[in-house]
C-alpha cells in the first residue's frame, strides 16, 4: 500500500506587533516598496507616500519650521506673476514661517535667503514654481488654511525619499517608526494609499492552497 500524502499546511505568523513600528521588515521590491509581515499577513509600504505622510504630519504640527540660512543668495529664474506671488506682502509672513526667504532681484529674478532645513539638499526651482501652481489653483480668495495645507504637500513631496531609492534595512525601521510617533493616515497627502496589506488566507487563495 502507498503511504498517506502528508498534510502541506503553512506556517503560522511571526508573533509581532501590528503597529506601524511593531513590524517585522522582510525587505525592499523594486526599491520602492518596503515588505513587512505581522500577525495580520503581508503589508507593502510605499517608501515614498509614507514618508510624505510623515513630513506633512510635522508640518502641521509646528507654528514655525526649521530654516536654512543661505550664506550666498540663490538667484532663480522665473515668471514675473510668479515672483509676484512669492513677494507679496500678503504671502511674506506665511512663506517665512514655512521657513522661506523670497527677495526680487529683478523682473524674471527671485533671490532665496533662506528655505527649510528638511529641503536644504534639494533643487529650488521645481519646488518654487509648484508652490506658485499651488496658490494659483487653491486661488486667492480661499481660506488660509486650504492653501497652507497645499503647500505643505508641495513640501513634503519633494522632501520625501523618493521611489527609486535603496533603503537599508536600519532606514526602513527607523521610517516605520517615524510613522508610528505621527498622527498617521493610511494615505498620502495626495490621496494615494501608503500600504496595502494581504492576508495569509488571500496568499492561499492566490496559490490555491485554498478555494
Amino acid at each position: 500500500h502507498g503511504a498517506a500524502p502528508v498534510k502541506d499546511t503553512a506556517q503560522p505568523l511571526p508573533q509581532v506587533s501590528s503597529t506601524w513600528s511593531g513590524l517585522q521588515v522582510i525587505g525592499q521590491f523594486a526599491n520602492t516598496y518596503i515588505l513587512t509581515q505581522s500577525q495580520k499577513g503581508l503589508i507593502l509600504i510605499d517608501q515614498h507616500a509614507a514618508h510624505e505622510r510623515v513630513l506633512f504630519e510635522r508640518l502641521k504640527s509646528k507654528n514655525h519650521i526649521e530654516k536654512q540660512q543661505s550664506l550666498l543668495e540663490e538667484l532663480i529664474e522665473l515668471e514675473p506673476w510668479q515672483i509676484e506671488i512669492l513677494t507679496q506682502p500678503h504671502w511674506q509672513e506665511t512663506f517665512e514661517n514655512l521657513g522661506f526667504g523670497f527677495h526680487q532681484r529683478g523682473p524674471h529674478t527671485l533671490a532665496v535667503v533662506s528655505r527649510p532645513a528638511f529641503l536644504v539638499d534639494m533643487g529650488l526651482k521645481p519646488i518654487v514654481e509648484r508652490l506658485c501652481e499651488q496658490i494659483g489653483e487653491v486661488g486667492a480668495h480661499s481660506q488660509m488654511e486650504d492653501v497652507i495645507n497645499h503647500v505643505w504637500a508641495t513640501m513634503s513631496c519633494h522632501g520625501a525619499i523618493r521611489a527609486g531609492k535603496v533603503m537599508s534595512a536600519s532606514e526602513m525601521k527607523q521610517l516605520l517608526i517615524e510613522m508610528e510617533e505621527s498622527s498617521f493616515s493610511s494615505f498620502c497627502p495626495h490621496g494615494r494609499p501608503v500600504s496595502v496589506q494581504l492576508s495569509l488566507n488571500d496568499l492561499e487563495k492566490l496559490f490555491k492552497r485554498i478555494v
